[in-house]
């Protein structure tokens, strides 16, 4: 299922692309993504509100 998002926030500490691809998740209720798909460690930075579709699957 294909599911979209507005991204509010991205993750500094895993900018590199990472085996298990991209990680979608909410964090203090914004919508976050880390593009390594790390599932912890992360360095939460804001941005521009950008529109994200994805597989639908959270963290």
């Amino acid at each position: 299922m294909q599911m979209a998002a507005l991204i509010e926030l991205v993750c500094a500490a895993h900018a590199g692309a990472g085996a298990d691809g991209l990680v979608v998740t909410t964090v203090e209720g914004l919508w976050a993504y880390c593009f390594g798909g790390a599932a912890s460690d992360h360095d939460w930075r804001t941005i521009v509100p950008t529109p994200l579709e994805w597989d639908g699957t959270l963290t």
